[in-house]
């Protein structure tokens, strides 16, 4: 009996091990069953935001494009004021670059006449201390030359006077 207890056990324990193993497989296809329809429902639920955010983005573009369409007036309003902004800085830009190049042309004339002055006085002064200098050296050459003369008819005449012979005695005339 022993050897029947055994086999009846043995029985007994893979027919149970059967049953257990049907069971968790009853219980995992169940639970994969239930995960399916868990997945499936969290898909729709996805979806159905999905679509929601869809006809929120709709509803927003709409309103945005309203919006736009309704401040179109002011927004071009607003554009051409800063054109003409600009127009104004640019022409007040111009204006004062203008008064700088006529100033700017002012000073170069008025620097220019004070040189051409400068110059003319320079060239009338050196003119002047030329002239002044040649008077000076032709009053000394006169003078020079009139001394000279002087000398010259001071030694004739002292030599007409005083007519020396060759002892160094004078003879007191010219005549000999």
């Amino acid at each position: 009996m022993s050897g029947n207890k055994s086999s009846a056990e043995d029985l007994f324990s893979k027919s149970l091990g059967v049953v257990v193993a049907l069971g968790a497989l009853g219980i995992g296809v169940a639970a994969a069953l239930m995960n399916q329809e868990r997945a499936k429902q969290m898909r729709s639920d996805v979806q159905s935001q999905l679509d929601d955010l869809g006809k929120k983005v709709d509803g927003l573009s709409a309103q945005a494009a309203r919006v736009i369409d309704e401040r179109r007036p002011d927004i071009e309003s607003t554009i051409s004021k800063g054109r003409q902004a600009v127009v104004d800085g640019l022409d007040k830009a111009r204006t004062v670059v203008d008064q700088g190049a006529q100033r700017a042309q002012e000073y170069v004339h008025k620097a220019s006449q004070q040189a051409s002055s400068t110059a003319e006085n320079v060239g009338d002064d050196v003119r002047s201390t030329m002239d002044d200098a040649g008077e000076a050296v032709n009053r000394a050459a006169e003078d020079v030359a009139d001394d000279a003369r002087n000398a010259a008819d001071n030694m004739n005449m002292g030599a007409e006077t005083r007519n020396f012979n060759q002892n160094g005695n004078g003879t007191g005339n010219s005549q000999q």
